[in-house]
């Protein structure tokens, strides 16, 4: 007879035949989830497309150099009225947006497609209206690296 706390063994059939033990079907993604990404993904897509635009808004305003025949016809119009320094370059810019300048006494009667002269090594500043043909303010140039300073000073 066999003693009470032996176990039986199973019978290599019986182990077969025995019913697996079922694992829990996954649910899926939870909604919460779903929408939070999908929120997420909207902003992203507002945001990139705001960034798009202001880049485009950017490119089309960047500032276009003038050609050196520009440059040439530029400082023989404004050497017609003030007598300009003859050994060197100038740098030229265009006022794009005057009322952002108008705190500078230099730029307050300037105008949106005005060209600021600016020679570096005669520290002189001219703008000049080409639409006027007329010089509207001359001033000394301080070239210090403070953005303050960098800006033209009216001449005294």
């Amino acid at each position: 007879m066999e003693s009470p706390s032996a176990k039986p063994t199973p019978s290599p059939s019986s182990f077969f035949s025995r019913p697996l033990p079922t694992a829990k079907k996954p649910k899926g993604i939870p909604k919460p989830v779903i929408v939070a990404g999908g929120i997420l993904l909207a902003l992203a897509a507002i945001v990139i497309a705001v960034l798009w635009t202001q880049l485009r808004e950017a490119r089309q305003q960047a500032v276009q150099l003038p050609t050196p025949d520009e440059t040439a016809q530029l400082v023989a119009e404004v050497g017609k009225l003030i007598r300009l320094p003859e050994d060197e370059t100038p740098t030229i810019a265009t006022v794009s947006d005057p009322e952002k300048l108008r705190e500078q006494a230099f730029f307050k009667n300037a105008s949106e497609g005005d060209k600021v002269i600016i020679y570096t090594q005669s520290k002189k500043a001219i703008l000049y209206s080409p639409t006027l043909k007329q010089i509207i303010e001359v001033a000394n140039v301080n070239l210090s690296s403070s953005p303050a300073a960098a800006a033209p000073a009216t001449a005294p």
